[in-house]
């Protein structure tokens, strides 16, 4: 249980904890600059029950947005559990109910809910999914790969972690809703969080331009590319700031009865390390939610740079223009200065 604590010891202990983190972003920015790098940009963001209520930003131009890249999961996740809620589909719906080439030995046993947790055998990519970036392909290409590249384990059996299954799902969406994945989302956005300044598309004067892998060198399909926002990706094309990002997901997860159940839903059971589209809290892993998160927080970190996690009733939403390849420890220390707000902010308060 949070200690009882009033207002003003509260307000004290919060400003103590957001000194720390002004000063590591500070001192992270510093160690980038002597390397040799750009300045760091970076948006921190706590939302707690739906209000915007703190953050930390350093970017060129103000108000610009971040791609979310994998952030976009947890999302599309979201979305999908509304239209359970709605009757449209169930969990355990096959994807070839809605999708006929799925009807194939193996992949007809594919279900929604294989695809949100990563359970459902297909692998991180298609074997042609660099071709199709190479060649400016739309979402809809990459879906039509996936539905069509055989399992390599029997769904339900193994959690591989599988952009080609988001590709499924966003495909999925569209058969459900009639409208392009991209269209739905950023209108059930706009209506829980009261703004568009997270979405899919972001046009070129309002992006962050972070620094990109290796891999991405010299390609036309680049996290800062036109073509990269134009995709929306079911797996990782969602673009905003973290206040945004953080109040958005905050109202949808914490803030009635209906976002409360459908939070436990998504919420990875005891022992899993998959959800229904987020992580569990893995302190093994490089792309650890951060050490001192409490085992029942739960989250999703996005290849660009960004972390995100939910605890109690609180969101937090970490964005940087620093690649995770390039240093896969900054976000776990960022997060772990912030990891003890959902407790200040729901600290009981006397008089």
């Amino acid at each position: 249980m949070p200690p009882i604590l009033s207002d003003e010891e509260r307000s004290a202990a919060i400003e103590t904890r957001l000194d720390l983190l002004s000063r590591l972003l500070g001192r992270l920015d510093a160690a980038e600059q002597a390397a040799g790098r750009p300045p760091l940009q970076e948006d921190v963001a706590l939302s707690y029950r739906g209000a915007a209520s703190i953050s930390r930003r350093k970017t060129t131009t103000a108000d610009r947005r971040f791609p979310l890249t994998s952030l976009t999961k947890p999302v599309v996740a979201r979305y999908v559990l509304e239209l359970v809620g709605e009757g449209e589909l169930t969990l355990e719906d096959r994807a070839s109910r809605f999708l006929p080439a799925m009807k194939r030995p193996r992949a007809n046993a594919i279900t929604v809910r294989h695809l949100l947790s990563h359970t459902s055998g297909l692998p991180f990519v298609t074997d042609r999914d660099r071709d199709l970036r190479q060649s400016l392909a739309p979402a809809t290409a990459f879906a039509k790969e996936a539905m069509t590249t055989p399992p390599l384990t029997a769904p339900g059996t193994q959690a591989i972690y599988s952009n080609a299954g988001f590709s499924i799902l966003g495909a999925i969406v569209e058969s459900v809703a009639g409208e392009p994945l991209a269209t739905r989302v950023n209108q059930f956005l706009e209506e829980a969080g009261g703004c568009s300044q997270v979405g899919f598309g972001c046009p070129p004067e309002s992006r962050v331009h972070v620094q990109l892998p290796a891999e991405q060198d010299g390609v036309g399909w680049h996290w800062n590319s036109d073509y990269w926002s134009d995709l929306a990706a079911p797996w990782g094309g969602l673009f905003g700031s973290a206040t945004h990002a953080a109040a958005v997901l905050s109202r949808l997860w914490c803030t009635s009865a209906r976002s409360l159940r459908i939070r436990e839903a998504m919420r990875p059971a005891a022992g899993a390390k998959w959800g229904l589209g987020v992580r569990g809290v893995w302190t093994d892993h490089t792309a650890s939610l951060g050490d001192l998160l409490s085992p029942t927080a739960f989250g999703h970190y996005g290849a660009s740079g960004n972390l995100m996690w939910c605890e109690g009733d609180c969101v937090v939403v970490v964005l940087t223009d620093r690649p995770i390849v390039r240093q896969p420890r900054m976000l776990q220390q960022i997060s772990n200065v912030v990891a003890d707000l959902p407790d200040l902010f729901a600290s009981t308060t006397v008089d």
